[in-house]
């Protein structure tokens, strides 16, 4: 089985001004989207935000009312999906349970009218890079999970496909499964140089996986970053709040100078550099957790450790003062310093915070 060229760079994916409705629903709303060869781009969001059916637009199976979507330099908007050259990789995988793994593999090949050697040799391949050559004869029901997605994978990349597509892949499985999945699935598109996008509801999956994140939200692109980007600076208090970068505060914001700082019950004042474009009525403060320096002590507080929970190399804390919870992060080496019911007195490291237009 050929590969993608790995010389191959540059734009592969073009989608401009995007437009798709549902009779009165708008399902996309004017998405612009530029995608490179050989990367792993997610699309992330809640249910409902146009993701899956950005995901069908592009392979054909939705026919947008406005915009282009150029593959490789040439518009497929109007193209049925047989003629995009995208391999698809369905949720719930669509293997036929009557036939073994080398002719599902292979179906879609026959469905090319391709000549049968070249149809064994292209399924064989295809199994033998997803490490199921040996299963070739077994139906999907004598597989696993796992094997079952992988063989999904094969069938997509059977016919060298410019573009691969994948639709919640790994929502099936089961959560260890799925974690080992997510390296395989990484490993194997950068083996074969091949442009995939997968849609995700999972933040910590879109993290584990991709190269860059596009956010959705009610058919609107939010933000597209790297993963490290992203959390490092949400474009609002929505998309933090989504990704769960941290603590997201509002209160009244009291500016002094370059800073904003917001006022908290329990007097707590959390503060970061007063943003150039963002109105302050409507601000709030991104604070992440290993930003927030929680110290125990004997003296009276109105902060209280309500809860511990070891997480890794890492701590996680639950501060509570009347109805406000705030999250703190420290190293799990500081467990014996905390007990739970404890007062604790709070400071924000200096620069650590971010505001962000609450949209």
């Amino acid at each position: 089985m050929a590969e993608v060229d790995l010389e191959e760079s540059g734009e592969i994916l073009k989608i401009e001004n995007v437009g798709l409705r549902y009779g009165d629903v708008v399902a996309l709303d004017d998405i612009n989207l530029n995608i490179d060869a050989r990367e792993f781009v997610a699309l992330l969001g809640p249910s409902g935000c146009g993701k899956t059916s950005l995901l069908r637009s592009i392979a054909g199976f939705n026919s947008p009312q406005k915009g282009r979507i150029v593959l490789k330099g040439k518009d497929v908007v109007d193209l049925q999906p047989r003629q995009r050259n995208i391999g698809i990789v369905f949720q719930d995988y669509a293997l036929f349970p009557h036939m073994t793994v080398r002719k599902n593999v292979g179906f879609g090949l026959e469905c090319r009218r391709m000549s049968a050697g070249e149809i064994e040799a292209r399924s064989m391949a295809a199994l033998d890079k997803v490490r199921l050559a040996e299963l070739a004869d077994r139906r999907p029901k004598e597989l696993s999970g796992g094997q079952q997605q992988r063989v999904a994978l094969a069938r997509a990349i059977a016919f060298e496909p410019s573009l691969l597509l994948l639709d919640e892949p790994l929502g099936a499985l089961d959560k260890q499964l799925r974690s080992r999945m997510q390296f395989e699935l990484k490993e194997l598109q950068r083996s074969l140089g091949i442009t995939a996008i997968f849609v995700t509801h999972d933040q910590d999956e879109a993290v584990a996986m991709a190269d860059r994140i596009v956010v959705m939200r009610d058919g609107r692109v939010q933000q597209v970053a790297t993963p490290s980007a992203l959390f490092a600076r949400p474009a609002t208090a929505w998309v933090a709040e989504f990704i769960d970068a941290g603590n997201l505060l509002s209160g009244e914001v009291c500016a002094d100078g370059n800073t904003w700082s917001v006022q908290l019950p329990g007097g707590f004042t959390p503060g970061a550099m007063a943003p150039t474009a963002v109105d302050r009525k409507r601000a709030k403060l991104l604070l992440p957790a290993h930003q927030l320096e929680v110290v125990a002590t004997t003296e009276a507080s109105p902060y209280r450790l309500a809860s511990i929970r070891p997480n890794g190399m890492a701590l996680d804390l639950l501060i509570a003062c009347g109805e406000l919870r705030l999250r703190a992060q420290l190293p799990v080496s500081r467990r014996d310093e905390f007990e739970v019911g404890a007062s604790v007195r709070l400071a924000a490291t200096p620069g650590g915070g971010l505001w962000l237009p609450d949209d």
